[in-house]
């Protein structure tokens, strides 16, 4: 067995809208709501902080499942390849949630999954970019700003891993490095409105 039908699955695990699915069962569609995002910000905001926290944990989970159930089929030898089969299955995790098969390719931001995926293939890689991620947050109250500034070192870390510079401490390979890049850039682009709306003045000629 290749490993296309793997990374085909993952991407299909991605895209189920658990969020969305949450909001559906609460009475409302986070697509009309908030920002209408179909991630865990809105709905938390839409429905409250614990409904939030268990989209986001769903997601996240997506993202690990596809790593954890990746790693079991290569060493049952189910699948062919190598440690790199297990990165482009989180990133088809990941693209699965931001551009959901279920709901003509319009999905969530991501981060949620990406953390997840992060934290099965590099442990310690996911919570340097979580404390990262807690710290901007918690100076800017803004959530996007922190998911942004967490993508901008997952993308410095990457090129140190993609070019095997060793500037950063952690160690990684090649291919984490590549996958980092493609996330932080995935990221980011998922955030550009927020980007956009954040250094564009409001009325008082002050950012938002």
């Amino acid at each position: 067995m290749g490993p296309v039908a793997y990374w085909i699955g993952c991407f299909v695990l991605g895209g189920i809208p658990f969020a969305l699915l949450i909001g559906k069962a609460k009475g409302i569609d986070i697509r009309e709501v908030g920002s209408r995002n179909i991630g865990a910000t809105n709905l938390g905001r839409s429905l409250g902080l614990s409904w939030g926290v268990l989209a986001f944990f769903l997601d996240a989970g997506k993202g690990l499942v596809a790593v954890l159930v990746g790693s079991a089929l290569l060493r049952a030898e189910v699948i062919g390849g190598s440690s790199s089969t297990l990165v482009i299955g989180a990133a088809a995790a990941i693209f699965g949630h931001c551009y959901p098969v279920y709901l003509r390719f319009r999905g969530g931001k991501g981060v949620a999954t990406a953390a997840g995926a992060l934290c099965g293939l590099h442990p310690l890689l996911c919570a340097v970019l979580l404390g990262v991620w807690v710290v901007v947050v918690g100076l800017t109250r803004t959530i996007g700003v922190g998911s942004c500034a967490a993508a901008i070192v997952a993308c410095l870390i990457g090129t140190d891993f993609a070019v095997g510079s060793n500037l950063a401490p952690i160690e990684g390979t090649q291919s984490t490095g590549m996958f980092l890049i493609v996330l932080g850039g995935l990221v980011l682009f998922r955030h550009r409105s927020n980007i956009r709306d954040y250094f564009t003045p409001n009325e008082a000629g002050s950012n938002n």
